[in-house]
């Protein structure tokens, strides 16, 4: 006997890839993604998510498709200069409000809302002082074992050094 399987295989990705798709707004291929299985949380060649491409680029359709799929919304860049940042933090860089708006609403928060390593290395006063607050390691260390004031310090970031210095650093 001999079973016959119809519609079970995933349809293949398109020839575009998912950040080509983003970046030119093209949502059919993005969809195509999709439901190929493209994974929407997995970090590119740059350390950054489909969802941070959409937000870069204000693809705001795209933006709300990935979310609805299980886009991270809080997924953090995963290597370079870019590490730690999340979606919000390439909408805010971009001066993208409506773009803000709608990550804000799903529950997006900028790296520095979630590191104080990121915090202080963009010299984001506001968010160290609230680490500070919330209790945050003034003497943690960086994957590379310098300090979060050898950070501030090695940049010029002198209120984050004096902050760093009063809370115990």
């Amino acid at each position: 006997a001999a079973v016959l399987v119809v519609g079970c295989a995933k349809p293949p990705p398109p020839d575009i890839s998912i950040r080509d798709a983003i970046e030119s707004g093209n949502i059919e291929a993005v969809k195509q993604h999709l439901a190929a299985g493209t994974d929407v949380n997995a970090n590119d060649r740059s350390g950054s998510t489909p969802l941070h491409h959409a937000a870069f680029f204000r693809r705001k359709e795209i933006i709300e498709l990935l979310i609805a799929k299980g886009a991270d919304v809080n997924a953090a860049c995963d290597r370079g200069y870019i590490k730690g940042k999340t979606p919000l933090d390439f909408a805010v860089t971009k001066n993208r409000k409506e773009t803000v708006d709608l990550l804000r609403k799903h529950g997006g928060k900028t790296g520095a809302e979630f590191s104080i390593h990121v915090a202080v290395r963009d010299r984001n006063i506001e968010a160290v002082k609230q680490h500070i607050d919330d209790g945050a390691d003034v003497n943690a260390k960086y994957e590379d074992g310098r300090t979060l004031l050898h950070e501030a310090a090695f940049y010029g970031h002198k209120e984050v050094v004096e902050m760093l210095i009063a809370a115990g650093a």
